[in-house]
C-alpha cells in the first residue's frame, strides 16, 4: 500500500482493515490503518463525486493527526490514497490497550494512576495548543507501554481507531470540521471530562455514570 509492505492483518472492521507493516526507506515497523472511500455499500456509479468530499475529510483529519509530536501522542508517519483506498502509517507501539487491561482486573496504584493521568492530560494539553481536540478520547484510545508510561492514539478521527468510525464515514459533514485554527471550549471540557473519566475507570474497573458531573 504506497511504498509500505503489509506483512501481517491486525484486525478488521465494516470498512476499514489495520495491518502491520514494514517501511522499506526508513527501515521500521509501522501500524498501517486503511478505509475504503466510500464504503462498498454506500457506492454508486458517480464514484468520484463521492470520494472527493471523503478524501477532503481524510485529507484533513490526517493533517490534524500528522502535526502532533508529543512523547505520550503515537506519531502519524505518512496518509495517503491509493485509488479508492485511504490510508495513515502510524508508529508502531508496544503494549496494550488500556480498556483490555482493565477488562482484566488490573488497578494501578494511586500514584501510578496520577502519573499515567498527568501524562495523558498534558498531550491532551499540547494537542488542545496546536488547534486539534481527540473527541472520544477513552480506555481504547490510550497503550500503556511496558514502562508504564502511555501512549494516545486515535486523534486521526474515524480513520484512526475512532468511536463509531465506521459509521461517521455515511456523513461526511461530520469530518469536515475535525481540523480547526482554534478548538471550541465545548471541545476542551469534554476531553478534559475524558481524562477524569480514565482516572475513574482505572481506579473503579467501570465506567462513571453517564450524568456529567460538576
Amino acid at each position: 500500500l504506497g511504498r509500505f509492505s503489509l506483512t501481517r492483518l491486525l484486525r478488521k472492521e465494516k470498512n476499514s482493515v489495520v495491518y502491520l507493516g514494514v517501511d522499506p526507506v526508513l527501515h521500521r515497523e509501522v501500524v498501517i490503518k486503511a478505509v475504503q472511500l466510500p464504503p462498498p455499500s454506500d457506492a454508486t456509479p458517480h464514484l468520484d463525486a463521492q470520494i472527493d468530499p471523503l478524501e477532503q475529510a481524510f485529507v484533513r483529519q490526517a493533517q490534524a493527526a500528522g502535526k502532533l509530536s508529543h512523547p505520550h501522542i503515537v506519531t502519524v508517519f505518512e496518509a495517503g490514497r491509493l485509488r479508492e483506498i485511504g490510508y495513515l502509517a502510524i508508529e508502531r507501539v508496544s503494549g496494550r490497550a488500556l480498556h483490555e487491561l482493565i477488562a482484566s482486573g488490573w488497578r494501578p496504584q494511586f500514584v501510578h494512576c496520577a502519573s499515567i493521568a498527568a501524562r495523558i492530560a498534558d498531550a491532551i494539553d499540547y494537542a488542545h495548543q496546536q488547534g486539534v481536540a481527540h473527541g472520544h478520547l477513552g480506555p481504547q484510545h490510550v497503550v500503556l507501554q511496558v514502562d508504564g508510561v502511555p501512549k494516545i492514539e486515535g486523534f486521526g478521527g474515524w480513520i484512526d481507531g475512532g468511536a463509531g468510525g465506521d459509521e461517521a464515514l455515511a456523513g461526511t459533514e461530520k469530518l469536515l470540521p475535525y481540523f480547526h485554527s482554534e478548538i471550541s471550549e465545548v471541545e476542551r471540557r469534554a476531553d478534559v471530562r475524558a481524562v477524569a473519566a480514565l482516572v475513574y475507570m482505572m481506579l473503579t474497573g467501570r465506567a462513571p455514570g453517564a450524568r456529567p458531573g460538576p
